[in-house]
């Protein structure tokens, strides 16, 4: 019966789409120092499943890898190299992907940063997805060139 056969035609598919579909670890795609040296950032990206999704998660620590936070998760971006514009900025250009977390205003200490009126002894990060942006002079999201 050609029914019977779609049937387990579809169902040897679907396995071998499930059988695609892994738990890959993460891997370092950027590590990246503050101006004073005293943190890192750290990009990580985990490809996933045939269909190819993306999840990436950025962590500052300490320049020791001590205190460790996860700062920003997202998925299926054109994500580029975080860039600290101060010991305590972070500018993070993820262009056309889907934010899932995002904490801003770090736990951790770092030196004086001022913006407009307000002051922080706290490590701030900002998260870039408007296209052809300058951030410390180069141009991150940019839609003339694509991204290997």
């Amino acid at each position: 019966m050609p029914y019977t056969r779609i049937l387990k035609l579809a169902g040897l598919i679907a396995s071998a789409l499930m059988a695609g579909c892994s738990d890959a670890p993460y891997q370092v795609v950027w590590k990246v120092k503050s101006p004073d040296g005293l943190h890192v950032a750290t990009m990580s990206l985990r490809e996933t499943g045939t269909l190819g999704s993306s999840y990436f998660d950025l962590t500052v620590a300490k320049a020791d890898g001590s205190d460790g936070v996860v700062v920003f998760q997202g998925e299926n971006a054109d994500a580029e190299e975080p860039i600290w514009t101060k010991p305590a900025e972070l500018i993070v250009p993820f262009c056309f992907g889907q934010i899932s977390r995002v904490d801003s205003v770090l736990a951790i200490k770092a030196p004086t940063t001022t913006f407009r009126t307000r002051t922080s002894e706290r490590v701030r990060v900002h998260i870039i997805t408007s296209p052809d942006t300058h951030v410390a002079g180069r141009m991150v999201c940019s839609s003339e060139t694509a991204r290997p």
